[in-house]
């Protein structure tokens, strides 16, 4: 049995109130307005698990097969999306916009953003997504290794007791294996944690975290990562429009979507890290050499380095740079974090 890799507990404010989300431990092969929805009911009756028993201090940890042989179907093998090479940043506003909000379609609202989700995951009646995370990890030269991981934070009109049920129901019965089992007890909260199997997934470290919190406002997250199809980096090439030393990159190593809310207000933000055939040395210079005849400009608020700069214009709220040594020796890497606005 794998220890899981995608569970963790942090704070952030959703819709202007207090929930907790959970972070990513991010590990490769090598390192081991609420509306009404409808829920598919999956037929079949498990009998849910019981909840851990043994505790220790504020914190309950237990790891919980469950027995038995399930299969499902086999993942496709790459990932419906409508996602477009070289994307801009319109196009990915108008992928991003969608997503967040009352939706009877919990996972297939991520399904546009270049992964190929888990099928079977059921969503709860009345389900709205606040946040929205996916990190893209491509490998080209090993595709199976090639992977991301998501999460989605949402409210439901369930209560917490009950989702614990529906999900330790559900997800057995469409074929998934579970794994794990625990309880956190943080700041008067209780944070049910439920792990599961991907099988027939051509990722190793497929699994899914499902985080059930039980507070004055019941709300849950779940994370998963599955196998990527490596192309989809591709949507990332060319953002931000008109930005030094892209034209000069040969590879990128990662990016990510992101969707959070802060009181209502909605803020999407993209982030791409690139590799540079430029030594770091010349990287800064080359860079403040490029950017006069850039739409971007310094940010005067911000005192920038030799390895970081902030910048306004373009078509977002705030970006930075971050600049770093490379491997091989004589490469940089460059790493772009731009923010903006999204109207739902």
């Amino acid at each position: 049995m794998r220890t899981s890799t995608i569970k963790t507990v942090a704070l952030l404010a959703t819709a202007g109130m207090s929930v907790a989300a959970f972070g990513t431990a991010h590990a490769d092969d090598s390192d081991s307005s609420p509306g009404l929805a409808t829920t598919t009911t999956v037929a079949g009756s498990i009998a849910p698990t019981a909840a851990p028993t043994s505790v220790a201090g504020d914190t309950t940890t237990s790891a919980v097969p469950v027995g038995g042989e399930t299969t499902m179907p086999a993942a496709p093998t790459a990932a419906a999306s409508v996602l477009p090479p070289a994307a801009t940043i319109q196009q990915f506003q108008a992928l991003l916009v969608p997503a967040i909000g009352a939706t009877t379609d919990l996972i297939g609202e991520v399904a546009a953003l270049g992964i190929t989700p888990p099928p079977g995951i059921p969503t709860p009646d009345g389900t709205v997504i606040d946040n929205l995370y996916v990190y893209y990890y491509p490998d080209a030269e090993d595709t199976n290794r090639s992977y991301y991981n998501a999460k989605l934070v949402f409210t439901t009109a369930v209560p917490a007791a009950d989702m614990v049920t529906l999900y330790q129901t559900q997800m057995v019965a469409a074929g998934y294996i579970q794994s794990g089992d625990s309880v956190q007890n943080e700041d008067g909260r209780q944070v049910r944690f439920l792990d599961y199997e991907v099988p027939n997934s051509t990722y190793d470290n497929a699994e899914i975290s499902i985080g059930i919190v039980d507070d004055d406002l019941d709300f849950v997250q779940i994370e998963f990562s599955d196998w990527l199809d490596p192309t989809v980096i591709q949507a990332f090439s060319s953002w931000p429009t008109g930005l030094p030393l892209l034209d000069q990159a040969t590879e990128i190593e990662s990016a990510s979507l992101r969707v959070d809310s802060f009181g209502g207000d909605y803020e999407g933000s993209i982030d791409t890290n690139w590799k540079l055939p430029i030594a770091f040395a010349d990287l800064r210079p080359q860079f403040d050499a490029a950017l006069p005849s850039s739409p971007y400009t310094v940010d005067p608020d911000y005192e920038a380095s030799e390895s970081s700069v902030y910048l306004l214009g373009g078509e977002f709220t705030s970006m930075s740079i971050y600049m770093g040594e490379g491997y091989p020796e004589g490469t940089s890497s460059y790493n772009v974090s731009a923010r903006f606005d999204l109207q739902l």
